[in-house]
């Protein structure tokens, strides 16, 4: 690390990147949480429909 590295601005252009790099992981945890709640979400429906189906055939 050269003298020029270790100033003031160039400490808040590393915090301003960390910062940045946090915004934009939460932002794709979010979005994966979006996605994996809809597919299981999705899988539940589908398995209600195959026990209604089954409990439909029993009671013929």
């Amino acid at each position: 690390m050269t003298a020029s590295d270790d100033t003031p601005t160039r400490d808040y252009e590393l915090r301003a990147e960390v910062a940045h790099s946090a915004r934009r992981t939460a932002e794709w945890d979010a979005q994966e949480s979006r996605r994996l709640y809809a597919l299981a979400r999705d899988d539940l429906a589908e398995m209600q429909r195959v026990l209604m189906r089954e409990r439909s055939l029993r009671t013929l």
